[in-house]
């Protein structure tokens, strides 16, 4: 089994599996496929407005700018914001996260607004 991320971002492998026969006449079966991993979207920033303002206590918005794809069929890129508490002792910044499934962003109380472009 592969670990969450063991693949690297623009690589290409090759999965081998090979059967061998249990009745003891040696025979084996083999077949392999190259698989092409995609890689991450690059040269962009997320903005946050305001920046100052705690964001379970007022609007802000979120804005995903300069993101590309070297893959031309990747693109137009969508995007997805999600927050989630914050544990004790961790950074502040580990509250807002990218998530890939279209997951809305959310909170247990306060106002809540966000707009994504």
């Amino acid at each position: 089994a592969l670990r969450p991320w063991a693949l690297a971002g623009g690589g290409t492998y090759l999965f081998t599996v090979t059967a061998r026969a249990r009745d003891g006449s040696g025979a084996t079966a083999a077949a392999a496929a190259a698989v092409a991993v995609n890689a991450a979207p690059f040269g962009g920033t997320i903005a946050v407005a305001p920046a100052s303002a705690p964001a379970v206590l007022g609007r802000f918005a979120l804005r995903a700018v300069g993101w590309t794809d070297s893959e031309a069929g990747d693109l137009p890129l969508s995007y997805a914001f999600a927050a989630a508490p914050i544990p004790a002792g961790a950074a502040a910044e580990s509250a807002l996260a990218f998530v890939a499934d279209g997951a809305p962003l959310s909170f247990d109380g306060g106002a809540q607004a966000a707009a994504v472009s």
